[in-house]
């Protein structure tokens, strides 16, 4: 039976944090994540309170830990992701020099046309069609509009 969880605190940093579940090994759990905002589906946010940033930072928040009971240190865990559910028509992506999934050597080739000249800031939006599996850029810079299959990821886990 798979048991619903929703974390009544949200980490930003990996590390020796008090457990906020514990669960039997073997334990099924369906874990109810927040986007890189900190708002759930619903548009509800994490609490104030429910956050524990790190230097003040509050992006990527992490559900738990999830203590296994019996577990001890230099035990061999396994973790299997099932299944990942979208539950938003929307996503974004930042880039931005020092940020997002682009290295600098990408946005700042040795071949740039306009050298010094830094990359624009830019916070891109997604409509995401779950049912045909397809997200397509609704403000691209320049004139062609994107669209990208949906190959949703996990984002951030630990095991330790």
């Amino acid at each position: 039976m798979t048991q619903p969880f929703r974390s009544s605190r949200f980490h930003y940093t990996f590390g020796p944090h008090e457990a906020t579940l514990r669960v039997k090994p073997g334990a099924s759990l369906e874990v109810l994540c927040t986007d890189s905002d900190n708002a759930f589906a619903d548009g509800s946010l994490i609490a104030d309170d429910q956050r524990i940033p790190a230097d003040g930072l509050h992006g990527n928040p992490m559900s738990g830990p999830i203590a296994i009971d019996g577990a001890k240190p230099g035990d061999c865990l396994a973790v299997t992701i099932s299944d990942i559910e979208l539950d938003r028509d929307y996503g974004r992506t930042l880039l931005a020099p020092g940020h997002g999934f682009l290295p600098s050597h990408v946005l700042y080739p040795p071949f740039d046309p306009h050298p010094g000249e830094l990359p624009p800031r830019h916070m891109y939006r997604w409509q995401i069609d779950r049912q045909r599996g397809i997200a397509t850029m609704a403000n691209q810079l320049g004139k062609h509009a994107l669209r990208v299959k949906l190959r949703p990821m996990v984002g951030c886990i630990g095991v330790c």
